[in-house]
């Protein structure tokens, strides 16, 4: 937090100061270790240190991060070092080398990161504004459309279960094995032709248990991958803006839409029910505890599909809270990204998170 580190704790909404020393000032970063110790590191305003066996170490002193108020994505490198940057700049610290600004220079397609991400496979994606980038055992791997990107976009990501990759973007898609100089595969939507790309913003990916790779076209629609071609189902409405396959129990594909919420039957997909009057359009599904589906939307609030029956959490009036990006359950808490800040699911309503009690 701005105000330093907090723990939060078993079903509580309330953070309190953690059980060992800490230093003052904000906490803007935090990444879990990949060493088998279960440690994890910090990086504070000025400085970044390690947790370890309930004990923080200060590592670097008078650290500069070009800000000391905006959140900082993390992550570890796989030995003893850690990525860490905003949409300006991206750094990499090393207990022998210190710090340094990664960029282009480095093979970077840019300066700045959006978000860090660690595959299964310990790579480390960095996305930005002008694309993705794989960090292989410290060596940048950069897909542009001159390495058979089909475009320098990238608006979607899947990971496949044989380890080879697929990215949206608008108006069509790639294919890549994962590996630098690997096989690479364009296919594009002839239908994008005839009107603006942007309506064929890929938004979302999905891969069944067949190995079939679906697709949410924005405008286009639902599409299935046929080899070196995207059918485009008609029976949907449009736009379809995320797929998901869900993997506990039963696996099933679902389907979101301008309006409606659609499942995977034996015979064709059907709309999954939403009472009379009610049209849920949603923006990303997730797959929840226990089976559960949650659909997010802009503007009305988060509804998880569970046993048969949806359940709602809105604010009354707050716009802002009801534009919902991310949820995570945490032992009964649902925590809830939204627009107006994280907030907590209860009651049927959604709540701004209270602030936590200052770390001294």
């Amino acid at each position: 937090t701005l105000k330093g580190l907090a723990v939060l704790a078993g079903n509580s909404t309330r953070c309190s100061p953690p059980d060992f020393d800490v230093r003052a000032g904000p906490v803007l970063g935090l990444a879990a270790d990949a060493s088998a110790s279960g440690g994890w590191s910090v990086v504070g305003g000025e400085w970044i240190g390690r947790v370890e066996a309930g004990r923080l170490e200060t590592i670097i002193d008078k650290l500069e991060t070009g800000t000391t108020s905006a959140p900082l994505k993390a992550a570890t490198d796989g030995e003893s070092g850690l990525f860490y940057g905003h949409s300006d700049t991206f750094y990499h610290y090393h207990p022998e080398r210190g710090i340094e600004i990664l960029d282009s220079v480095n093979g970077l397609i840019a300066g700045g990161v959006n978000e860090i991400y660690r595959d299964r496979e310990h790579n480390v994606w960095v996305s930005s504004a002008r694309g993705v980038s794989k960090i292989v055992s410290f060596r940048f791997a950069t897909y542009l459309e001159e390495h058979g990107l089909y475009d320098n976009e990238v608006t979607a990501v899947l990971e496949r279960r044989d380890g080879s990759f697929v990215f949206g973007h608008l108006g069509g898609l790639t294919f890549i094995d994962g590996d630098l100089g690997g096989e690479t595969r364009t296919v594009e939507f002839p239908e994008v032709r005839r009107f603006d790309r942007t309506l064929g913003r890929v938004l979302d990916l999905a891969e069944d248990a067949q190995g079939t790779v679906w697709v949410a076209g924005n405008h286009l629609g639902l599409g299935k991958v046929d080899g070196e071609h995207v059918r485009w189902l008609s029976a949907f409405g449009k736009p379809v803006t995320s797929v998901l396959l869900t993997r506990e129990g039963e696996s099933r594909l679902w389907v979101a839409t301008g309006r409606d919420v659609l499942v995977e039957t034996a015979k064709d997909f059907e709309r999954v029910s939403q009472g009379e009057g009610f049209a849920l359009g949603a923006r990303r599904l997730i797959e929840g505890d226990n089976g559960a589906v949650w659909a997010l939307t802009a503007g009305k609030g988060a509804h998880r599909f569970r046993e048969g029956r949806w359940e709602s959490w809105a604010h009354p009036s707050r716009r802002d809270l009801n534009d919902v990006f991310a949820v995570y359950e945490d032992g009964g808490v649902m925590w809830m990204g939204t627009a107006g800040g994280l907030c907590v699911a209860d009651a049927g309503t959604l709540e701004p998170s209270r602030p936590p009690a200052p770390v001294s």
